[in-house]
């Protein structure tokens, strides 16, 4: 049954990306559960274990892809492009910042900064 599960969960998330919205994640196994023959013959305690592994392999593969995208992430904030891109992105952001400042100041008081 693992190896279904995992099938399941990589097809699932090259369509989906996970699954969003935890409170999904039992209505989408007992749905799955209706289709297959087999679980017909499954008692429910052997059911709720199924579900157990169905959303920890869920969390598992997620916590892999988020994993895999801060890796992916640090390393191009340490390249030279990322370092110039944060360096660009600071001025950036404190230009922005000064802007701001300046049309609070002309809304409240009417000027603009000398």
């Amino acid at each position: 049954m693992h190896a279904a599960i995992a099938v399941f969960w990589a097809t699932f998330f090259v369509n989906q990306r996970g699954c969003p919205n935890r409170a999904l994640l039992k209505p989408l196994f007992y749905y799955l559960v209706e289709k297959c023959e087999f679980m017909d013959m499954v008692d429910e305690e052997q059911k709720d274990n199924y579900l157990k592994e169905f959303t920890e392999s869920h969390d598992s593969l997620l916590d892999m892809v988020i994993e895999s995208i801060d890796a992916l992430c640090d390393k191009w904030t340490e390249s030279s492009a990322g370092l110039t891109f944060m360096e660009a992105y600071a001025k950036a952001k404190f230009i922005l910042l000064s802007r701001l400042k300046s049309n609070t100041v002309e809304k409240t008081t009417g000027q603009g900064l000398s």
